[in-house]
């Protein structure tokens, strides 16, 4: 089925207000103090503007007028879409304590689960003995998923152009996906995320050597970028006739929630609170090896599309679901292996 004229005047909408917002918010931001500034976690080497999550709200809340339907109760999504955006604005400006997120996420997800039907109910055949069902396990477990996803993005934004560049090849592939099985409604919203991500990557990733980022999304953001990501994976895997099998979800997100939990790891076997911030990402081994943020970009940019197009092929192929997601666990495995094996001195 393919997309009609309303769709991409939603989706070129969408990119041109976060372009216009961009664009009116760096000035405005630098004048109000609004402004991520350098710390010894940080590699950015000036006060930044924060205002690329706001820009992309923006876009997404205008591109959406332009979309005559949508598979997903919007009233409830917009509302979440809301309540994630003010959670990482404060969180920008006043640095929230990790209960004070941690509850509003549990909230945020909770609303999708009881009002907007978001839920995951079936894994698929992951053991090799037929479809897991989650049952009365079905909400705490999607609960669980919600935070993991909204995090695992939000950790992977620690240098130029990660969490946007991720992001975007994995929206880019569940486009494609979308497309192929004429679910047209679901490739619009899908679009319409990939529209405003766009402008920001081109102000924020280092598509050029030296090339210093003009704003950062901040946790409004991240955050944002996390909520979308876990709606088309749940949604799409969640059907009657499923567009994806629940793992290839997971390998859509694997870059981003292999730092998760090999982060979590690492700081719980030092003792250390999960939410310790430190120099132990990937990106930051990257830049202790001489790379520098433009060639760390396009490596974890480059890696996220790979693993997303090996869980699409893996999919479109019908590879058996304990295939890919035990190939997954031991991929996650080495990963957390090596990082555990080599730790970082800060």
């Amino acid at each position: 089925m393919p997309l009609h004229s309303l769709p991409w005047l939603g989706s070129g909408a969408g990119l041109l207000v976060t372009l216009a917002l961009l664009m009116a918010g760096i000035p405005l931001a630098r004048r109000l103090g609004w402004l991520d500034h350098p710390n010894g976690r940080k590699p950015h080497s000036t006060p930044t503007p924060m205002v690329g999550g706001a820009a992309m709200f923006g876009g997404l809340l205008t591109g959406s007028l332009f979309l005559d339907s949508s598979p997903y109760p919007m009233e409830i999504i917009l509302v979440a879409l809301t309540a994630i955006v003010l959670l990482g604005c404060l969180d920008d400006c006043r640095t929230l304590s990790t209960r004070i997120r941690l509850f509003t996420e549990l909230l945020i997800a909770l609303l999708l689960i009881q009002w907007g039907g978001i839920t995951i109910r079936e894994l698929g055949n992951l053991l090799g003995n037929g479809s897991l069902s989650l049952n009365a396990w079905s909400t705490p477990f999607t609960v669980l998923c919600f935070i993991g996803t909204v995090n695992a993005l939000n950790m992977s934004d620690g240098m130029d152009g990660l969490a946007s560049g991720q992001s975007f090849v994995s929206l880019f592939v569940l486009f494609g996906l979308a497309l192929r099985s004429g679910q047209a409604e679901d490739a619009a919203w899908i679009l319409l995320v990939l529209a405003v991500v766009l402008p920001f990557l081109l102000f924020n990733a280092p598509l050029t050597p030296g090339r210093s980022a003009l704003t950062f999304m901040g946790d409004a953001g991240s955050k944002l970028l996390g909520l979308c990501l876990f709606l088309f994976t749940v949604s799409l895997s969640q059907k009657t006739e499923p567009l994806i099998a629940p793992v290839t979800a997971l390998w859509l997100l694997a870059m981003p929630l292999m730092e998760l939990f090999s982060s979590i790891l690492r700081r719980l076997l030092v003792r250390q609170s999960p939410f310790h911030a430190d120099k132990g990402h990937l990106h930051h081994r990257l830049q202790q090896w001489g790379f520098d943020k433009r060639q760390i970009f396009l490596l974890m940019t480059g890696g996220s599309l790979l693993f997303a197009t090996l869980g699409a092929l893996g999919f479109l192929l019908a590879v058996p679901d304990y295939i890919l997601f035990y190939g997954l666990l031991l991929l996650f495995a080495g990963y957390c292996w090596y990082i555990i094996r080599n730790p970082v001195t800060e």
